[in-house]
């Protein structure tokens, strides 16, 4: 089974729409989302409503698209702020700060990489505001898109074996933390793991956010688990995941594509936290 986190996106933002159609009418103003992210080449920008048509296609600029796209079909008032590669540590810093004494900006998404490091970039936000979800892990975007995938596609979590590719403090930590929420056992592997494939060999769920292409094959998946891959890598101008996935779906009980699965559920995770942002607030 093929795990399309396309239709899962749609459910859920259709959900979104919803609620920010309930909490606009009753505030009286749509919901904000600030984008701040670096473009290729643009000019640095100060303005959250600089239009972004006229930037080169960088990734940055078709995420902040994308995502301004998406913004706009459930009701969220987008706004971007793009800045060149010149613009210097400082001056993207205070504007996060402005960003969040802004009383009319409801929550924040920043696009990384960015040439600071993620921990300033990270403190540097109002917890209050974090879409992403960095500081509280029911908000945590895609540890919780991984969630939405297994649980929507009926995917048993609970008294099964998870072995997660990934210890990151924002992604496979609280991942980990999700599911023994769920009641599966977890295991936390990483790249320099010994003997990877022996732990992958006894999951039920594999999920894997290494960013290394080709880690898991067919040989290290036993049959019917569930493969989930979070891992985008560029490879020839594509997306590449950490699975091989024409052999691994064969064997596999059920895989996420890269790209289409889930990438597109942790976006309507973020727009799903900016309505939640929004609603929290007074």
């Amino acid at each position: 089974m093929i795990l399309d986190g396309k239709e899962i996106a749609l459910a859920i933002d259709e959900e979104t729409k919803s609620s920010v159609s309930e909490l606009t009418e009753k505030k009286g103003r749509a919901p904000r989302l600030a984008l701040v992210c670096m473009g290729n080449g643009c000019a640095n920008s100060r303005s959250l409503s600089r239009p972004l048509e006229n930037h080169s296609a960088g990734d940055a600029e078709h995420y902040v698209k994308n995502i301004a796209k998406k913004c706009e079909e459930v009701g969220i008032e987008p706004h971007p702020c793009l800045f060149s590669a010149s613009t210097k540590e400082k001056e993207i810093l205070d504007y996060i700060k402005v960003l969040n004494a802004d009383k009319g900006t409801d929550a924040i998404v920043v696009h990384r990489p960015l040439p600071i490091p993620d921990a300033k970039i990270i403190a540097t936000i109002d917890p209050r505001k974090d879409a992403y979800g960095y500081f509280v892990l029911s908000r945590a975007s895609v540890p919780n898109a991984v969630i939405a995938i297994l649980e929507r596609n009926g995917i048993q979590i609970g008294g099964k074996h998870a072995v997660i590719i990934n210890r990151s403090k924002h992604l496979g930590i609280p991942l980990a933390q999700l599911l023994l929420k769920k009641d599966a056992t977890v295991t936390v592997c990483h790249t320099k793991t010994f003997d990877l494939s022996w732990h992958t060999g006894q999951a039920d769920i594999i999920i894997t956010a290494a960013g290394r292409p080709g880690l898991v094959n067919e040989g290290m998946v036993k049959g019917g688990a569930t493969v989930v891959d979070i891992g985008m890598t560029r490879l020839d101008g594509k997306w590449a995941g950490d699975v091989e996935f024409d052999t691994v779906k064969e064997k596999a009980g059920a895989i996420t594509p890269v790209p289409g699965g889930v990438g597109p559920v942790a976006l309507a995770m973020i727009l799903k936290n900016v309505a939640d942002i929004f609603g929290s607030n007074r």
